[in-house]
């Protein structure tokens, strides 16, 4: 039932994907030469951004009705993970029920769109400089939007208190639904947001191990001239490049990414994992681990 859930849930942030890249075309539309050529493409492509809308709205209501009947029938309880707490949705009886899982699609697809945009502010960032022909590019530059104009430091702050703002928000409406405990006070509610930000980074780890492995890859095996490996060419000499200056090669072989690979898999182990510092006597706490001592 997880695996159900989960496919309808990209399948919901590619529909709602498509209704918004439908959306800025429209806004990007030049004036027509006649009137024919205003009234009807205009209608055709205004009725798709609505079909893709609607049909993203569709499949949340699925998900909760799969949800609602899977998760008595099936004991699968649908989950919500913020890296630093999971966010569980025990079946209730009745519409009751439907509810809280009519709320649990909800957030569970803003989880995934917070991802999906992170990824894309990262890759914008990335193709700063970049062919303005390569369509990666012009996707992550599109998601963005009026970010795209910012500096690329701003882009990617911009990110950690926009999303602790949105968990400050969000944290009392899920106490008084019984989801979370009360929310500690302040100035721990405030660290906590901060802790969920945090942890929302993490799903750059993936992006960031993928680019650099083929990247290093391609420095060594011709995989041809597709707009893809152009776009990790870039990608990863705008990650490998600040590092050049250290001389991480053995012969032929440059070994920058690969570091750069151990690097980021380490920080985000520590981050999700923690780690024992047997000189210190004591470990270096998980972002869980430090949500929870704030709690107490």
């Amino acid at each position: 039932m997880a695996w159900l859930d989960s496919l309808l849930n990209l399948a919901c942030l590619l529909l709602a994907w498509a209704a918004w890249s439908l959306r800025g075309q429209l806004r990007q539309r030049h004036p027509p030469a006649t009137l024919a050529g205003t009234l009807r493409p205009a209608a055709v492509s205004t009725r798709r951004v609505w079909v893709w809308g609607l049909g993203a709205l569709g499949l949340l209501g699925l998900r909760t009705l799969l949800a609602w009947q899977g998760s008595s029938v099936s004991g699968w309880t649908p989950r919500v993970n913020l890296v630093v707490l999971s966010l569980s949705f025990p079946a209730h009886p009745g519409w009751a029920g439907f509810g809280y899982l009519g709320i649990y699609a909800v957030l569970s697809f803003a989880v995934l769109s917070t991802g999906f945009f992170l990824w894309m502010i990262l890759l914008s960032v990335l193709g700063q400089g970049a062919p303005s022909g390569n369509p990666f590019f012009q996707m992550a530059r599109s998601a963005v939007g009026p970010l795209q104009s910012w500096p690329g430091a701003a882009r990617l702050g911009i990110t950690l208190p926009a999303i602790a703002l949105a968990w400050l928000l969000l944290e009392p409406a899920l106490a008084a639904l019984q989801l979370l405990p009360q929310p500690a006070p302040w100035p721990s509610r405030a660290l906590q947001a901060g802790l969920v930000a945090l942890g929302a980074w993490l799903v750059w780890k993936p992006l960031l191990l993928g680019l650099l492995l083929l990247y290093w890859l391609n420095l060594y095996i011709y995989f041809g001239q597709h707009p893809f490996w152009e776009f990790v060419s870039w990608c990863g000499r705008r990650l490998v490049g600040p590092w050049r200056r250290l001389g991480l090669r053995v012969e032929k072989v440059d070994l920058t990414p690969l570091v750069l690979i151990l690097i980021v898999w380490g920080l985000a182990h520590v981050a999700e994992q923690g780690v024992f510092v047997p000189a210190w006597d004591r470990g270096i706490p998980s972002l869980a681990e430090m949500y929870a001592m704030l709690g107490q």
